[in-house]
């Protein structure tokens, strides 16, 4: 059976993905936000969803079904995003425990630079997927360190 709303996405039509949107989304904020417990993710992760439909409209097959697609890439997003912010997790956590059991911060001063390497430690994360070396970054990073 064909998809109606799917053909006239496919060709174009704005209206019809207006509808898709309106109709969907806040079933795809749900059930992403079922994976990721923090709404703000959610909504970005719908929104990479449709974003992906209308790039990629072209390719669109009215044969099949368009809200399975949604919800399977919404899911595949959601737990690309749990796997991503659970690596950060990790790398935070050695680094916490680093400090914690060598006790290096003695002073408020030594906290404050504690604090600065995890988040400069979690900007790298979040850089990573840019176009930009991991060499011009990590000096980017021990620039603003040393300034700090």
């Amino acid at each position: 059976m064909k998809d109606f709303i799917a053909i006239r996405i496919k060709n174009g039509d704005e209206q019809a993905f207006e509808l898709l949107f309106r109709k969907y989304y806040s079933r795809l904020k749900g059930f992403a936000n079922k994976f990721l417990h923090n709404q703000e993710e959610a909504e970005e992760i719908v929104e990479e969803v449709f974003i992906k439909i209308w790039e990629n409209k072209k390719s669109i097959d009215p044969d099949s079904s368009l809200v399975s697609y949604m919800f399977k890439t919404a899911q595949n997003l959601s737990l690309n995003a749990l796997r991503k912010n659970k690596t950060v997790s990790k790398h935070i956590e050695i680094l916490k425990a680093e400090y914690i059991d060598n006790v290096y911060f003695y002073t408020y001063e030594d906290y404050n630079i504690y604090e600065l390497e995890v988040l400069l430690l979690f900007l790298q994360e979040k850089t990573a997927g840019m176009a930009i070396s991991s060499k011009i970054a990590s000096k980017f990073f021990l620039f603003i360190f040393r300034i700090l």
